[in-house]
């Protein structure tokens, strides 16, 4: 196509010279050899010219963009950032004199007093005084605000926050312990902690402390001196 316009261009610029030429000596004027020089400069010219005008006339080609004005795949706007990463999330659970107790997400790195403001603050006669507000919150954790001259439950968290592993009157809740936990049990070592949570794994929890006795170690004196420092809710 683009062959047969310049072709068509040439032939336009050559039959209008040699229509000139026939013209001009139809009028009795003879046409030199310099002037033939001249006619054929202009011609040469006039190519030219008109090889410019049709490429600068030729539409400019495209880059076609994705649904949406996305840049290609590979450009460096579509490569996440490396400084990017994902953020853990952690559940507390606040509880007491606070507007509105429940259950509340959190980024991890919040500390206590986050975790006091999503539950809407504290009520007019909580005593936030006696929380550590500047604890860092951990997955899981209960944190309960207790009211002016109110005992608060026994606490083993950051931040004076209630540990789901201790049960009433502070006993360990041998379903939800760590082996740290059950190592802080009279008579329970490391070694014996790891096999009451492999007992636990591989039988589910416990459903009455006189279980402990099924574990290899742990005797009738040794579960005497665990008994009442344990529970299994």
């Amino acid at each position: 196509m683009q062959k047969h316009n310049w072709t068509t261009i040439k032939n336009n610029v050559e039959d209008m010279v040699f229509s000139l030429k026939d013209k001009a000596e139809e009028s009795g004027l003879m046409i030199s050899r310099k002037h033939s020089l001249a006619i054929a400069l202009l011609l040469v010219l006039a190519i030219a010219g008109s090889l410019i005008l049709y490429v600068m006339s030729q539409p400019k080609p495209m880059t076609a963009l994705k649904a949406g004005g996305n840049v290609e795949e590979g450009s460096s706007k579509n490569k996440p950032s490396a400084k990017s990463k994902d953020v853990q999330m952690l559940f507390v659970h606040v509880a007491g004199a606070v507007v509105h107790p429940g259950v509340y997400q959190l980024k991890e790195g919040s500390r206590v007093i986050d975790a006091v403001n999503a539950a809407g603050g504290g009520l007019q006669d909580s005593d936030l005084d006696a929380l550590n507000l500047a604890a860092k919150i951990t997955d899981g954790q209960r944190i309960y605000v207790p009211k002016k001259g109110e005992v608060p439950p026994q606490s083993d968290g950051p931040g004076g926050t209630v540990n789901p592993a201790l049960g009433s009157g502070g006993k360990v809740n041998i379903n939800l312990a760590t082996m740290e936990q059950l190592d802080s049990l009279p008579g329970v070592g490391p070694v014996t902690a790891q096999k009451i949570i492999d007992y636990r794994s591989k039988h589910g929890p416990f459903k009455r402390l006189e279980e402990l006795k099924a574990i290899d170690g742990i005797g009738n004196k040794k579960y005497d001196q665990i008994k009442d420092k344990a529970c299994v809710d």
